[in-house]
Formats: structure tokens, sequence, C-alpha cells
């Protein structure tokens, strides 16, 4: 027999005692009312007196749920349950024992039903709403964990650039430490050519200029500025 058939079962004889104790109690304040005369209203007094104990229970249940705390319903529900205990137990047929304890256990049944109904339904809220956080959790749960994942792939993502960006400045290094020699040769040989070549130039200035040339005629000829010819001659022009 599973869980849920148990509850079941047990929900449904619940249901029975409360019910079954209502009627027997309901029987017995009916008399009480009937033989204190109140004659065609005599329906109404375990009605009122029965019903009291069901209304209080409903209401305290209602209140418990709703989370609020009321210190006076308990004390009524049980003052309702002693005063129909009493009626029944003095309204007995007769002294014996037996009976009197016979007239007795309706009500009392019927208050132990509400307080165990009462009580099943607290556990069941409470056991809804430990499933309800225990999902909202594995929800939380569940979304940080995706969020980590993403995370790590983000970060996966990064170590990878870091890794490509460092293969990339070892290579740029090795390829600074091939050609900067070589470069460095290149600016040298350059350097000594343009000396070589404005030497070259100078002489061919200083030449011209013996010959009578002009600053200008010279720098015609070396196809280079009037002001360079003057800075090849160093102030040996005389006009």
């Amino acid at each position: 027999m599973t869980a849920n058939r148990i509850e079941s079962w047990t929900g449904s004889m619940l249901v029975f005692l409360a019910v079954g104790s209502f009627i027997l109690s309901f029987a017995g304040m009916y008399a009480v009312a009937v033989d204190s005369g109140y004659g065609w209203l005599a329906a109404l007094w375990p009605l009122v007196t029965e019903s009291a104990v069901v209304i209080f229970s409903l209401v305290l249940l209602s209140a418990k749920l709703d989370g609020y705390k009321n210190s006076a319903l308990q004390p009524m529900i049980i003052t309702c349950t002693v005063l129909s205990v009493g009626f029944n137990v003095l309204h007995a047929p007769n002294d014996n024992l037996l009976t009197r304890a016979v007239v007795a256990l309706p009500p009392i049944f019927l208050y132990a039903a509400f307080k165990t109904w009462i009580w099943k339904v607290e556990q069941d809220t409470k056991r809804a709403g430990l499933i309800k956080t225990i999902d909202n959790l594995v929800s939380e749960i569940d979304t940080v964990n995706g969020e980590l994942q993403d995370k790590v792939t983000e970060l996966d993502k990064i170590v990878g650039q870091v890794e490509t960006l460092k293969v990339e400045r070892d290579a740029l290094k090795d390829d600074i430490s091939e050609t900067f020699p070589r470069n460095v040769q290149k600016m040298t040989d350059l350097t000594a050519k343009r000396q070589s070549q404005a030497e070259e130039r100078k002489q061919q200035a200083l030449s011209m200029l013996s010959e009578g040339l002009s600053v200008g005629d010279i720098a015609d000829n070396l196809d280079v500025t009037e002001r360079t010819v003057k800075r090849y001659l160093n102030g040996q022009v005389t006009k």
C-alpha cells in the first residue's frame, strides 16, 4: 500500500469519525433540548452547540494558515466540547458509569477528529511549502550553475586569448631579435652612403666653385638647394 493510498484512507476514516461523532453528539444534545421544552426548536440547540466546535476549529485553522495567532479560539473549542460532554452526561438515561461514558464520548471524538484534521492540514501545508522551497532552491541552483558554466566558458576563452597573445608576443620578440641587427646594419650602411654622397657632392661643389660657377649654377648641377651648396662650401662663397 502506497503512502498516497494510506493518506487517502486515513482522510476518509477521519471524515467518518467526525461525521459519526457529530451525529451521535447531535442526538444527545437534541434529547436534552426536547426535555428542556424547546419543542420544534430543539434541533437548533445541538446545531448551535456542536457547530460551534466545527466553526471555531475552521476559524482556528484559517488563522494558522494565514500566520495569525488567536489564543482565545482553542479555549472556546474546549469549553464547547466540555459543555456538550457535561450536558450529555447529565442527561444520561441512568446513572450507570458505562452509559455515562457512552454519551460522553461523541463530543470528545468530534473534538479529537477536528483537532487531528487541523494538525494534518498544517503538516500538509508545511510539506507543500517545503517542497516548493526545495523546488525553488533547485531552480536557483540550476540557474547559478548555468551562470557558473557561462563564466567558466568565458574564462576559457580569455585564457585562450591570453595564450594566443603570448605566442604572438614570443613570435614578435623572435622576429625583432632576428631583424633588428639587419635593420641596424642597413641604417649604418645607409648613413655611410649618405655621408659618402654628401662628401662627393661637397668636393664637386668646391671644384665647381674653383671653376667660377655661382652658387645657383652649382645647385642646379648638383640638383640640390642653394642652402645645401652653401653648407657644402662652408663659408667659402665669395660672391
